[in-house]
């Protein structure tokens, strides 16, 4: 061999990892391209007919009484949408991929912020990177389609990073931007209740951010319908919409008979309020303590905790929980946070898989249901464990010396 031949060899070995993840990343990207023109129903019978009502309206003035049921941000990103020079179904799903980038990222800085120092933690942040790219959950929800949800998810995911480095106002607002896009942001706050009683680092008045940044995102809204309360009204009725409490998610609600499921409702919503309120007495009487990869235990568990227990669950509203177990599971592998964050994850998938490409198995599976509970369970129980192990820091107090916690 000649010592060109070797020493390019050799560059290529020392560079091998960094070219797959490269390799990888094309691949993330191939696939989306490849399904840029599958239409979905939701596409079909939602984001198509909003995006022509747009373009058929007159531009930004159709935002003001549109016929979505997506709250004003999003329905912003589509009017941008319509003046890309790009097919209807590109220009809709290509800032969906936009939110797929900015969800890597996030989870990519969470990976760098909680890994331990190691010869390796310069190459785990590109890998967490690229591997959320490639999660075929990411791939379906935006490629597939069309939808969302990565871009309240990534806005999630930095609220984390915020609070793993102990910047809660920037946490809040993060929260804020994800409620701005999707209702389904709320299954965060009882984390946020939670480490505010845990940690007492932050103020109650930094729970008023969200709703503030809701009411601001629909300002235009509200100016030119004179309705003080339209942001709210958007999420009010997608959480009054449908009568059955299980929608095609493998939760409580699918261990109920089909007839009659409009009466467990109410029953399912009481039993999720008394478990967080019981999970807020437990954190303050035995007080437990949550900081670094607990933090995101916490918010795993807190959305977790909602899909399991709340009725008219739909197969996408577990996708943030779904990352951030698999992210808490990616920061220190092992076999006991590994069965709970894969069950979990498959679990999710399959029932998007269900609505995406059909009937491939019972959409009511109980079994499911019942290995989805019992996993929620577990991972209640790694929470207050994981809360016990840890030493409770003293109250910081208003005008007094801070030191950063984390």
């Amino acid at each position: 061999m000649f010592k060109t031949e070797n020493a390019v060899l050799e560059m290529l070995r020392r560079s091998m990892v960094w070219i797959f993840l490269l390799a990888a990343l094309l691949g993330a990207i191939v696939v989306r391209v490849h399904f840029i023109g599958a239409i979905s129903h939701d596409m079909e019978v939602f984001l198509l007919p909003w995006y022509d009502e747009i373009v058929q309206g007159g531009g930004f003035t159709a935002l003001y009484d549109h016929s979505g049921n997506y709250n004003f941000l999003y329905m912003l990103l589509l009017f941008f949408a319509t003046r890309l020079p790009l097919p209807a179904i590109a220009a809709i799903k290509l800032f969906s991929f936009v939110g797929d980038a900015l969800l890597a990222l996030a989870a990519a800085l969470i990976v760098a912020q909680l890994l331990p120092q190691s010869r390796y933690k310069k190459l785990f942040p590109p890998l967490t990177f690229v591997a959320v790219l490639l999660l075929p959950s990411v791939v379906l929800n935006s490629a597939y389609w069309g939808q969302c949800d990565a871009l309240y998810t990534a806005c999630l995911l930095f609220a984390v990073y915020f609070l793993l480095r102990s910047k809660w106002i920037f946490a809040f607002v993060m929260v804020g931007l994800a409620l701005c896009f999707k209702l389904q942001a709320v299954f965060f706050l009882p984390a946020l209740l939670l480490l505010y009683v845990s940690k007492r680092k932050f103020s109650i008045l930094h729970f008023l951010v969200p709703p503030a940044m809701l009411f601001l995102s629909g300002a235009p809204e509200i100016i030119a319908n004179q309705d003080l309360l339209a942001p709210f009204r958007v999420y009010t009725g997608q959480a009054l919409s449908g009568d059955g409490a299980y929608v095609n998610y493998h939760n409580l609600s699918a261990i109920f008979p089909d007839t009659n499921q409009a009466s467990f409702i109410t029953p399912l919503m009481v039993l999720t309020i008394l478990v967080f309120l019981g999970m807020l007495a437990l954190v303050m009487l035995r007080r437990l303590h949550f900081s670094g990869d607990g933090i995101l235990l916490l918010a795993a568990w807190s959305v977790m905790t909602c899909v399991v227990l709340l009725p008219k669950m739909h197969e996408r509203y577990a996708f943030a929980g779904e990352l951030l177990l698999l992210l808490w599971f990616a920061v220190r592998p092992s076999v006991r946070r590994g069965i709970p964050a894969l069950t979990f994850y498959l679990i999710g998938l399959m029932a998007c898989c269900r609505f995406l490409l059909g009937d491939i198995w019972p959409p009511q599976s109980i079994w499911l249901a019942l290995l989805n509970i019992a996993c929620w369970v577990y991972v209640t129980w790694l929470l207050v464990k994981a809360g016990a192990k840890q030493p409770r820091p003293q109250p910081t107090v208003a005008g007094a010396a801070q030191t950063p916690y984390n």
